[in-house]
């Protein structure tokens, strides 16, 4: 499900690693974990979602998982589905903000996709909303983060 932020771009870590997507980010944090050059990533969920989350809390984002390759996907045991694998999702942290309040401000600000694990949040770019809480693998969906 593509959200109306889906500005997906493709990198190569060799030559664009560097680049600033925002002021805070570079292309080089979104990489799969596997060791490709290769980089998707939706470069407008990130200026528009991840930098606001970035400039609210005044803290550095870190990025635990953004694009996979579908070999790092299944390897993890993702979802044949995962946006991941377009780009569009993102797995961070933000050192010393609980989780339910990156949460709680990633539904302020329009995050349709958003799943709280045991130590970082899923942020993605789904259109219909899903809430849900992760806890070793036991889901929970949630109507609102309180």
């Amino acid at each position: 499900m593509k959200n109306m932020n889906t500005k997906i771009e493709t990198f190569y870590l060799n030559i664009d690693g560097e680049k600033q997507i925002s002021p805070n980010f570079k292309v080089k944090e979104f990489r799969s974990k596997c060791g490709s050059h290769i980089i998707k990533i939706n470069t407008d969920f990130v200026k528009n979602f991840l930098q606001k989350i970035r400039e609210h809390f005044n803290r550095a984002v870190t990025v635990i998982s953004a694009y996979r390759t579908e070999a790092h996907n299944a390897k993890g045991g993702g979802a044949r589905s995962s946006l991941h694998l377009t780009g569009e999702a993102f797995d961070i942290k933000i050192i010393g903000v609980p989780l339910i309040e990156i949460a709680k401000y990633a539904e302020k600000i329009g995050i349709k996709g958003i799943i709280i694990y045991n130590n970082f949040i899923h942020l993605d770019s789904r259109t219909v909303k899903y809430f849900a809480r992760n806890n070793n693998g036991k889901i929970s969906t949630v109507s609102k983060w309180n």
